[in-house]
């Protein structure tokens, strides 16, 4: 993920820095981070989008998790000033929660949001089917309002609301194996095509796999990151399938 290769590349610019990563995703999103540098607390302080897979969203439930996390905003930007305050922190970098900027400036610390979207952008999709989030959004883009500036990535809507806005380049981990060990691993020929089906972690339970058969006679080899798989066609690099050895594994 985008906030694992910046963390890394905080850790090799500075060497004598350290990175308090407090989050609520699960642990496996940051499954290749191993830095003794590098220190991980469960805090959830950006509900995003309660869904079942990449295309099926509960907007009901979204609202209600935003609406609690603002209810609750004062105590908990209280308890992560402290939090800050203690690990001496001297930045916050925020992908791409709103409250964190509100915990920054508490603390009188900068505070920069680096996303290819913001949250009331998200959800403004959303207004429509859920009148209330109007609320949740003039929340958001108040708290976005306290960081020092919005670090915009490629392919990203406008964001007036941030006092300050830069455009960075895209992010990415750098790869640690070559195309060709991959494809070896995989057992993919150099001569065929190989063809990711990705939705962000989530998956998508409607998904008709039927659709990739018979691609391996046409030179197409498909690699997806969920467990099912019907070799040759379609090939599985979830966590503790065999298609991919260990030492290749993110």
């Amino acid at each position: 993920p985008g906030a694992q290769a910046i963390i890394e590349e905080l850790l090799e610019a500075f060497p004598q820095a350290t990175v308090e990563l407090r989050s609520g995703a699960p642990e496996r999103a940051f499954s290749g981070l191993e830095d003794s540098r590098c220190r991980r607390v469960e805090v959830d302080l950006d509900p995003g989008v309660e869904q079942g897979d990449s295309f099926s969203h509960d907007i009901a439930a979204t609202y209600e998790a935003w609406r609690e996390l603002f209810d609750n905003a004062d105590a908990l930007v209280q308890a992560e000033a402290a939090a800050l305050r203690a690990s001496g922190a001297s930045l916050v970098l925020s992908d791409a929660g709103p409250l964190p900027c509100a915990v920054a400036a508490a603390c009188g610390i900068p505070a920069f949001v680096i996303a290819n979207f913001t949250w009331d952008w998200i959800l403004e999709g959303y207004l429509q089917r859920e009148p209330r989030l109007a609320a949740i959004i003039d929340a958001i883009r108040r708290a976005y309002g306290l960081a020092e500036a919005y670090l915009r990535l490629p392919l990203s809507p406008d964001a007036p609301i941030f006092r300050r806005e830069e455009r960075v380049g895209f992010v990415a981990r750098r790869r640690r194996h070559a195309p060709q060990e991959l494809r070896r691993a995989l057992g993919v020929s150099d001569e065929e095509r190989l063809v990711l089906l990705s939705f962000g972690g989530f998956g998508i339970s409607q998904l008709d796999l039927s659709c990739v058969e018979g691609a391996a006679r046409r030179g197409l080899r498909v690699v997806w990151e969920q467990p099912e798989a019907r070799p040759p066609d379609l090939l599985s690099v979830a966590s503790g399938q065999p298609a991919l050895p260990p030492a290749l594994r993110y």
